[in-house]
């Protein structure tokens, strides 16, 4: 898990070939005036879903990990929670989806708080448990959420 600011993405390029083209895309692009919806960037091997969201209390949403994808995460327009724990402390709910690369899980785990300009990347090791509401923030969000897909 990584937590950083957009604007340092260039700086973790070399965690593999596809995390260097989903940096050089967001570093590239006015991601915040891209309308929602799906862009490729290399085929299924790495694309942006920008996505405008309503934040759900932590309660709502349960914690979920990907096989095959890492997520970045970046936080274009308000705030929004993200949870964080390592998969090994947390509990199935459920058999993996291989169609939707997901799987469910429930555990506990820790919540960074993120601004606009602000990202967190999940790789397969990583349970989270993204869009929750903060305390005192408008429920309105517009993020860019980064799939890449992993090859180790």
């Amino acid at each position: 898990m990584i937590v950083d600011k957009i604007e340092n993405l260039a700086q973790y390029r070399g965690i593999s070939g596809n995390f260097a083209k989903a940096a050089d895309f967001a570093l590239s692009h006015n991601l915040e005036e891209m309308e929602a919806g799906r862009y490729p960037i290399d085929g299924d091997q790495v694309f942006v879903m920008i996505q405008e969201i309503e934040t759900k209390a932590e309660r709502e949403i349960p914690w979920e990990t990907h096989g095959n994808y890492a997520d970045i995460q970046c936080v274009l327009r308000g705030a929004e929670g993200m949870g964080y724990a390592n998969r090994s402390s947390l509990q199935p709910a459920g058999e993996y989806d291989p169609e939707r690369d997901i799987r469910l899980y429930t555990g506990a785990g820790v919540v960074h708080i993120l601004h606009a300009g602000e990202f967190m990347a999940f790789f397969p090791q990583d349970g989270h448990r993204p869009s929750i509401c903060p305390p005192g923030c408008d429920r309105q969000v517009k993020k860019a959420v980064f799939k890449v897909r992993v090859d180790w």
